[in-house]
């Protein structure tokens, strides 16, 4: 293999990424190491974390496996999308019985600083004030959070309505550490892309990415 990439993943982000007995695994991370392989593109996975994006050059990272593509995600290349997910809101199950089943009307959202739902929430949240928007639910404030374990209990204590994170990873974090204690709705934003995302510090990323787009399309029907 002619090309060797050194990409992060967030080895607490399961069933997407995670760690499991010291290897990398994952459905994201399946897709991307198949890919990968038909390439003929080597690839070294570091476990980091999204919010490692800061700290790129000193990691000696090229890129990351799973990010979702987002317009302020400017410093970064992406590949083709592999992978389409969902944001969720996860509220208290007490909110549940205090209002009849009914998630209220707006809330007051906390979600990772770090991830992309924290600036598009936001982004939303300005564009609402000058045009309120008719739905069940209308997110009235942003606040930052550090991790997904970190906002699911800041809202069990109740510092903010309800925890936008993505549903898949959300639901299996709430399964394995708050069984029975929330509820989850559909956030009100659009589905996300998740691709390999490279920076400045690969040389010739686009180049890479030619290489490995029509593997990953490949890989993720499987």
């Amino acid at each position: 293999m002619s090309v060797r990439l050194r990409l992060g993943f967030d080895p607490d982000f399961a069933p997407l990424t995670y760690l499991g007995a010291g290897r990398p695994g994952g459905r994201a991370i399946e897709i991307v190491r198949a890919a990968g392989r038909r390439a003929g593109i080597g690839i070294h996975y570091v476990a980091v974390g999204l919010s490692a994006s800061d700290g790129v050059a000193e990691l000696r990272l090229e890129g990351f496996a799973c990010m979702a593509v987002t317009p302020g995600r400017t410093n970064f290349t992406f590949s083709v999308p592999y992978m389409t997910t969902a944001a969720a809101l996860f509220f208290a199950l007490r909110e549940a019985r205090q209002e009849a089943g009914r998630a209220p009307g707006a809330v007051t959202v906390v979600t990772p600083r770090g991830g992309p739902l924290f600036a598009l929430l936001s982004e939303k949240t300005s564009a609402e004030r000058q045009a309120p928007e008719e739905g069940p639910i209308t997110v009235a404030r942003v606040v930052p959070g550090t991790d997904y374990r970190e906002c699911l209990e800041r809202v069990l204590r109740g510092d903010a309505d309800a925890a936008a994170l993505n549903a898949e990873v959300g639901r299996a974090l709430v399964a394995r550490l708050f069984p029975g204690a929330f509820f989850d709705l559909a956030a009100p934003l659009p589905d996300l892309g998740l691709a390999v995302a490279l920076t400045g510090e690969c040389a010739g990323a686009r180049r890479v990415l030619d290489d490995l787009d029509p593997a990953l399309g490949t890989a993720s029907r499987y």
